[in-house]
């Protein structure tokens, strides 16, 4: 699997957001996981040339859990192995509006 060298500029911002919400959300971390999940769902392309290395250490940069980062790095394994990720009901049509970046060019 090819990957980005460093983190592509619409996942670092969407994980940055993400830090934000999650600081004051407390019982609300979970809609904000359900929309990365949803996001991670419908545009898959964004997640998969995604290191899973550079992400877990960006999640924990912006002050999620161990738990929080293990599940989105998780999900984001399974995008790239092409298995199925099934966002919640609310979040089912859910993306952030930041467009994906191209795929890496092969070397």
């Amino acid at each position: 699997m090819e990957y980005h060298a460093q983190l592509p500029a619409s996942v670092d911002s969407i994980i940055e957001r993400f830090g934000r919400w999650t600081a004051g959300y407390g019982p609300w971390r979970r809609n904000a996981l359900a929309k990365l999940k949803g996001d991670m769902t419908n545009v898959r392309q964004r997640w998969l040339h995604v290191n899973p290395v550079q992400l877990a250490e960006k999640c924990r940069n912006v002050g999620l859990t161990e738990d929080e980062t293990a599940e989105i790095v998780d999900w984001v394994r399974r995008v790239q192995r092409g298995r199925r990720l099934v966002a919640r009901r609310s979040y089912r049509h859910f993306r952030f509006a930041a467009p994906p970046e191209a795929p890496p060019s092969p070397t």
